[in-house]
């Protein structure tokens, strides 16, 4: 799977590649040379007058929008459905098993769950249930682990 994609962005010089789309985490080079974003903008060069600001947009890792003067250059996730984006959310339930053990396990799921469901070389019933099943897992382990703590502080 390819993971470096070219962006088509009219003033820019060079050029303009994003590079981790397929991940959680990603960056944007030019000409091969990665560019540092500053305050959440990325500065590249234009062929004329002032740098082209690319901007991203959104709030859950992996699934972000970059647009460039306004105009929107790229959609990560955007070949995933609305709906099965919110499964990955599912490991926030472990937070009532147990608080403290839930909320640490839910991140790692959450962001697990994020790359399982952008894997589209995976078939979509299996991209759906995995993040379900390991929450489900995560939360009987978590149970049995909470409970076996208190049995062998109980016991004199």
């Amino acid at each position: 799977m390819d993971n470096v994609h070219r962006l088509d962005i009219e003033r820019a010089k060079g050029l303009v590649e994003l590079k981790g789309a397929a991940g959680i985490l990603y960056s944007l080079r030019v000409d091969g040379v990665t560019v540092r974003p500053h305050r959440g903008r990325w500065h590249l060069p234009a062929t004329q007058g002032e740098d082209v600001v690319v901007r991203a947009h959104g709030l859950v890792p992996g699934f972000h929008r970059l647009s460039a003067d306004g105009v929107v250059v790229a959609d990560m996730g955007a070949e995933v459905p609305r709906w099965l984006r919110w499964v990955t959310a599912t490991p926030v339930v472990l937070v009532v098993v147990n608080p403290l053990v839930g909320a640490i396990v839910a991140v790692f799921l959450v962001l697990l769950a994020i790359a399982t469901v952008k894997n589209v070389q995976m078939p979509l019933a299996l991209r759906a249930v995995l993040p379900v099943v390991n929450t489900v897992a995560a939360a009987l382990i978590i149970a049995v682990l909470v409970h076996a703590t208190h049995a062998a502080i109980a016991t004199p």
